[in-house]
């Protein structure tokens, strides 16, 4: 339905012009004016699309009204009505964008002529709107997408040039916000990416950022006052934790920022996220850490434990500066942190010591290093000798293929099942019966990414590869190469490529034409 605004002292005038639309049944919701004041008040309460008026009418003229209208920003479509049809009106009008001059009396043939071709005007300035509002919207849609695409790269690597600059700061400057990264070793965020990403909104807020970092890991930018309950805090951690289980079936692992502000701010909470992130090989079943609450609280309790376990970690890897870099973190631990006795720090780490040295079959130093810690009357004392075991080790190391044939064994089962939906790390560790904490963290040290991310990228390259050599349909593509969800494809493509796949496909084939 469109608004027709009918203005004229005549009362008859006006019902008459009504009736008849009525009669013929056009698509009009019918609003009515005596004169030019009460014409401006109703275009500041209603979204008018017709304008017809009288010329002869007190304290306003027909004309002397449309010129109001135009100069307040209104665009309706304009009908002079008047028993005057003097040239020098019909002149006037037509400067104004005036489409038609209706005479008194009305004629019925003229009348539905005039109609039918201003409802017509109506349609296809409503479709013109509606498309330049899609184009917009598109353009607005790429715009962001290319932002978060920098956004991302910013938080991790620092850098963006001036004009993402300008970008970004319309999303983040001067708001706060907490960063939420989400991390799972099940694909299963892309097989149900469009309602897990409703989901998020509904938790967190509609002005949340959901960002699909790959498969494994969303980035939540949650606007906030700075003045929200931890409770509330917690309270949306324990509801993505419960309905990832059970609307998705899948764990989840959650780490949150503290409230920050400005692109700086956020991306050393960021880095801060990621470090705790690497815990995560750790724990087994959904959990959450508060960065600036939990975490603390973790590091002045439970956190000796996972240190050790990092350390058994990297030394399956053969990763000797991972173990020096644990080890220095876990003295730093100690020393800043107050409730421990000597004896149980002899005792934990003699019994650290027995399983790393199981593991680098360095079994044979296991009695010399026991008797040192026990006879270690200091903390720095103890680090010494902790430290230059290590050292002894590495040194004495016998390397071997191994590892790296376990690499390349990951790498063949990827190529081989990459296209079924279910396919994820913990399939290739079962595989290869190794732990997926072990494999996940031999991958990385090996190739420099993760095997999730290497999965990922594979995945992406077939779909180039379908993208540029087939013609089949892009929901095709998706499921060809393990996506179940078509949305959380294109959206996954977009971030990696900048362009979604239609488009990529559309330049290819430019490029290929161009030739």
């Amino acid at each position: 339905m469109y608004k027709i605004l009918i203005v004229d002292d005549e009362r008859r005038e006006r019902a008459g012009l009504e009736n008849l639309i009525h009669r013929y049944k056009y698509p009009l919701d019918v609003l009515l004016a005596a004169n030019g004041e009460e014409a401006l008040e109703v275009f500041e309460r209603e979204d008018i699309d017709i304008l017809l008026t009288d010329i002869k009418m007190p304290f306003m003229t027909g004309i002397e009204l449309i010129d109001q209208v135009r100069k307040r920003g209104y665009t309706p479509f304009c009908i002079i009505f008047s028993a005057y049809g003097e040239f020098e009106y019909a002149q006037n009008a037509i400067s104004l964008g005036v489409i038609q001059y209706l005479l008194k009396p009305v004629l019925l043939d003229d009348f539905q002529k005039l109609f039918d071709k201003v409802c017509r005007l109506c349609e296809e300035k409503e479709k013109r709107i509606a498309e330049d509002r899609t184009i917009m919207e598109e353009k607005k849609n790429k715009q962001t997408i290319e932002s978060f695409k920098e956004f991302l790269l910013y938080l991790e690597d620092g850098d963006y040039s001036e004009e993402d600059k300008k970008i970004l700061e319309m999303h983040f400057l001067n708001k706060k916000y907490r960063l939420i990264i989400l991390s799972s070793y099940s694909f299963l965020f892309s097989i149900h990416w469009k309602d897990y990403e409703a989901d998020l909104r509904k938790i967190t807020g509609n002005d949340t950022l959901v960002i699909n970092m790959d498969d494994s890991q969303i980035l939540l930018v949650v606007p906030t006052d700075g003045d929200e309950s931890e409770r509330w805090i917690k309270n949306c951690c324990e509801e993505i934790i419960n309905i990832s289980k059970a609307a998705h079936q899948f764990h989840v692992f959650m780490v949150v920022s503290s409230v920050c502000s400005g692109l700086a701010g956020m991306r050393s909470e960021y880095e801060k996220l990621y470090e705790i992130l690497d815990y995560q090989f750790f724990i087994s079943e959904s959990s959450y850490i508060l960065y600036d609450k939990e975490y603390v609280n973790r590091k002045q309790s439970d956190m000796l434990p996972v240190y050790f376990n990092k350390i058994l970690t990297y030394a399956k890897l053969k990763d000797y500066s991972g173990i020096k870099k644990e080890f220095h973190n876990v003295f730093q631990y100690i020393d800043r942190t107050v409730g421990f006795s000597s004896i149980y720090i002899k005792y934990s780490f003699t019994d650290l010591m027995k399983k790393l040295c199981e593991n680098l079959k360095a079994e044979y130093l296991l009695l010399d290093v026991a008797e040192k810690l026990y006879e270690a009357r200091t903390l720095e004392t103890m680090k010494r000798v902790v430290l230059q075991l290590i050292d002894e080790m590495e040194k004495n190391d016998e390397a071997n293929d191994t590892d790296s044939r376990l690499v390349q064994m990951a790498k063949r089962i990827v190529s081989e099942r990459y296209q079924e939906m279910d396919f994820g790390v913990s399939y290739i560790a079962g595989e290869l019966h190794v732990s997926l904490a072990y494999l996940s963290a031999l991958f990385k040290m090996e190739t420099g990414q993760t095997l999730v991310k290497y999965i990922t990228a594979y995945r992406m390259e077939q779909a180039k590869c379908l993208l540029e050599t087939s013609n089949m349909k892009i929901s095709d593509v998706a499921q060809k190469t393990g996506y179940l969800n078509t949305s959380y494809f294109i959206s996954l493509f977009k971030n990696r490529e900048g362009c979604s796949p239609q488009q990529y496909r559309e330049k290819k084939f430019g490029n290929e034409e161009a030739k």
